[in-house]
């Protein structure tokens, strides 16, 4: 029984620290939505010169890089209480 609780226990802690490295994830991964979004709000009132066109392929290189970084996350959020069904 003793032997059962610590693998609770555990298992508890594991998955609070998962949490906590998720949370902090998502946080710096919604700054940076935050600030694409008003980098994109820039560029839309900036009009369509050859400096504005050139940003815009760079933002979006940016978001996208951003895009995978957030499928990560998601992907790892799936995982995050794996083990718990074998017991």
């Amino acid at each position: 029984m003793n032997a059962g609780i610590k693998t609770l226990d555990g298992l508890v802690k594991t998955a609070i620290s998962r949490i906590k490295a998720l949370e902090d994830e998502n946080a710096l991964l919604r700054k940076q939505v935050e600030s694409y979004a008003a980098d994109r709000t820039k560029l839309m009132k900036a009009g369509r010169g050859p400096a504005a066109e050139e940003a815009r392929k760079k933002l979006k290189k940016r978001l996208a890089r951003l895009c995978e970084k957030i499928e990560k996350a998601s992907s790892r959020q799936g995982f995050l209480f794996d083990g718990l069904d074998e017991e």
